[in-house]
């Protein structure tokens, strides 16, 4: 069994971090859940993250044996979960109807890539950066399609006071930072520590999440 203290040193800390910005997220998400219909979704997304992490806990603390077989199906089930919750949100943001076809077209072709992948491998039990490689690219699609269309939209909106906004760069910030380790992990096997970058990116993430539910209302789009 792994000693509590190894593990959260070996995150340098950032894995309780982001336990504790997504609890952040998820709880001021709950309290304004029905002040913006497109983030109806986020506290959701917040909890799926922390009960992908407390299974893993639970898996070294109680049954070590399989820890990381757990850690592999939950980090798959999880990075579904992340990607319809993303897709459901960019749905509602992107508004002008040729991009929005773009985000449809992106999501289905996710959608259908995870059902090859676990249909002709293994891999729901194995490889979670198979997964989160296509995800990461559908996402950041979705980004760039959300601030193309601020370009093309007249300069109503006030993007430091807009949730939508909040996320979106939330978005592009941890998939930015996240896609050169995990493209790395598919090559060679990387050091425990270095996944510190990721926790930390999903804290920032999550912290940018709990801001979007801020936001004024009035001043939403």
């Amino acid at each position: 069994m792994r000693d509590l203290t190894t593990i959260l040193e070996a995150s340098f800390y950032t894995e309780p971090l982001m336990i504790i910005c997504a609890l952040l997220a998820f709880f001021i998400g709950i309290i304004h859940k029905n002040k913006f219909k497109e983030l109806r979704f986020m506290p959701l997304y917040a909890l799926s993250s922390i009960v992908q992490i407390s299974s893993l806990y639970y898996a070294i603390f109680y049954n070590p044996k399989m820890d990381f077989d757990l850690e592999r199906m939950t980090s798959n089930i999880f990075i579904v979960v992340e990607s319809a919750v993303l897709y459901n949100f960019f749905s509602k943001v992107i508004v002008i109807k040729s991009l929005k076809t773009i985000v449809n077209i992106l999501f289905l072709a996710f959608v259908a890539y995870v059902i090859l992948l676990w249909s002709l491998s293994n891999s729901f039990y194995h490889h979670p950066a198979r997964l989160y490689l296509p995800e990461a690219l559908c996402i950041l699609g979705f980004c760039f399609v959300y601030f193309f269309q601020l370009f093309r939209l007249p300069p109503k909106l006030l993007l430091l006071t807009s949730p939508t906004f909040w996320v979106t760069t939330g978005c592009l910030f941890y998939f930015s930072c996240t896609i050169p380790l995990f493209f790395v992990e598919l090559m060679f096997p990387l050091p425990t520590k270095i996944f510190a970058i990721n926790y930390f990116a999903y804290s920032v993430f999550f912290l940018l999440i709990a801001k979007s539910f801020l936001c004024q209302p009035a001043l939403a789009k």
